[in-house]
């Protein structure tokens, strides 16, 4: 017994668990053991080693051992053939034991580290855990934009014993790095490891243009493109000065004001109506600030338009009969059109500016409707220009009846 054994799986090269078949004489006289072969299938890669020999007494036992010791990967099997001479009245014994189990390739790919220095890359590897002799190739590839390839690993030096290694690479540049195993009947690749120089943080590049917007008498908006630079060198915020001037060179520029990104914009208040200004504008991140600033390629010159004055606001109906009020004013040089609002509330009006017509061109005058009957309505007119719009004029007010 038994009758048969399976040594499942077991590693390439390396020997099973043995088994151990008992013989055993159950018949009425001695038997005499003659052998314990193995025969059929893979038979050179088992052992057989019996203990068994010469006479087998009524009721004795002996043993013979047995293992799988693969030398090729796959499924194994063969027979263990036990044969026994009879007596003169015992017939002879053959009884069979069938062996089976599965060789498994081993995995003995390294582990693969590296650092560098300077120019000198420092490359580490475990050993296999399967025991054994090991060669090691090491080998190397380039990066296609911080990435290593998956194959095309060309060898780099000889093969050795050793779990360690060093080469060495150009200032600056990057390499991939792999080590392939050689022993116990094949061969294992490592992890594919990346050796590059430490991100450099840097200053960030200059911001490269700039506009503007929301132009008024005493504002406008400053816009600007961010800076190309990310990771480690990215902006994190910039320095914006205004120069009022209308010669570059003769600038006095004021204190920075630190707009934190990822805001490409700022809101520039308090200047003066028909004045010329230059700005510029600087990156900054913890490294420190870029010398370059860029500069507003054209002043700026705020528009310095007149005040309408109303002339007339009177009540009236429409041709179709609807209640109205008209209001005119005076011409203001530059101006392109006019903006008039109006409220049924002189607080309303100055609150939130009312009721507005927007884009009122040539002429100087307007009539409003949808006005209630004996309902005071309040007017203001203001113009606009090229550059910007006035001040808004003095609150005018009529009676609708």
């Amino acid at each position: 017994t038994p009758t048969a054994i399976n040594f499942g799986n077991v590693t390439l090269t390396q020997a099973g668990t043995a088994s151990t078949v008992t013989l055993t004489n159950t018949s009425l006289e001695p038997l005499i053991f003659v052998s314990a072969a193995l025969t059929g299938g893979n038979t050179n890669e088992f052992s057989v080693a019996s203990a068994c020999t010469g006479t087998l007494a009524v009721g004795a036992s002996c043993t013979t051992t047995v293992n799988l010791v693969p030398v090729t990967a796959g499924a194994k099997s063969t027979t263990l053939a036990l044969s026994l001479a009879g007596t003169v009245t015992q017939a002879a014994v053959n009884t069979n034991v069938t062996l089976s189990g599965t060789a498994l390739t081993p995995n003995i790919s390294p582990t693969l580290s590296g650092s560098l220095s300077g120019t000198v890359v420092t490359l580490n590897w475990t050993a296999p855990t399967l025991a054994g002799t090991y060669t090691y190739q090491v080998a190397s590839a380039l990066p296609a934009a911080g990435v290593c390839p998956a194959s095309g690993y060309t060898n780099i030096g000889t093969s050795t014993t050793a779990l360690t290694a060093t080469t060495t690479i150009a200032s600056g540049s990057s390499n991939c790095y792999q080590v392939t195993a050689t022993g116990a009947g094949t061969t294992g690749a490592s992890n594919v490891t990346l050796i590059a120089p430490a991100a450099t943080s840097t200053v960030p590049d200059a911001t490269t243009a700039a506009n503007f917007t929301n132009v008024s008498q005493t504002s406008l908006t400053l816009n600007w493109t961010a800076s190309a630079s990310t990771g480690a060198s990215a902006a994190t915020s910039y320095n914006v000065q205004s120069c009022k001037n209308t010669v570059l060179a003769n600038c006095v520029w004021g204190a920075s004001t630190v707009v934190k990104a990822p805001t490409v914009s700022a809101n520039i208040t308090g200047l003066t109506a028909n004045t010329s200004y230059f700005f510029k504008i600087q990156s900054v991140n913890a490294v420190g600030a870029n010398a370059t600033w860029l500069v507003t390629s054209a002043k700026v010159t705020l528009a310095n338009l007149g005040v309408p004055a109303v002339t007339g606001a009177t009540p009236g109906l429409t041709t179709d009969g609807i209640l109205s009020a008209a209001l005119k004013w005076t011409n203001v040089p530059g101006a392109t059109s006019y903006n008039v609002r109006w409220s049924n509330s002189s607080n309303t009006l100055a609150a939130n500016g009312g009721s507005i017509v927007i884009g009122v061109n040539s002429g100087q005058q307007i009539t409003i409707t949808g006005i209630a009957a004996n309902s005071p309505v309040y007017m203001q007119v203001q113009a606009v220009g090229a550059n910007g719009v006035s001040v808004w004029s003095a609150i005018t007010t009529t009676t609708v009846k």
